[in-house]
């Protein structure tokens, strides 16, 4: 599949966001960084490239192979910075705030795209595993 241009790539980014009424501001931008450890979408003759920069250093690269991968790797950032803003906002006393956090992300994720819920969800299942709720 081609690579999509930066109107169209613009496009499809939007109209997954508004499935989950995220602010358009949390998008990456195509092409330009800021700097500031934002992560932003590169175009380039190989296809997508999803990086993060913040002062000068480059602080990851991340290469999907096409646009559904690309739109993971952007919606997982995005879902997980709403979802921590709405645990926040809705934190349980004594519970684990991950609770909340992962289910919200988890729900969020899965409205855009059901089968990026479940890979969210199997993400995060084995993070739990590893580190399990605490009461």
């Amino acid at each position: 599949m081609p690579t999509l241009n930066p109107d169209d790539l613009q496009k499809r980014l939007v109209t997954k966001l508004r499935k989950v009424n995220g602010d358009i501001e949390l998008l990456p931008e195509i092409n330009h960084s800021n700097d500031f450890a934002k992560p932003f979408i590169e175009l380039d003759g190989h296809g997508y490239n999803y990086v993060c920069r913040e002062r000068g250093e480059e602080i990851f690269r991340k290469m999907p192979f096409d646009i559904d991968e690309l739109l993971y790797e952007v919606f997982d950032n995005l879902t997980f910075e709403m979802a921590t803003k709405w645990e926040v906002q809705n934190r349980k006393e004594n519970e684990d705030f991950r609770l909340q956090l992962f289910a919200k992300q988890v729900d969020l994720m899965t409205t855009i795209n059901a089968d990026f819920g479940q890979r969210i969800n199997n993400k995060l299942q084995r993070i739990l595993k590893f580190q399990p709720l605490t009461s």
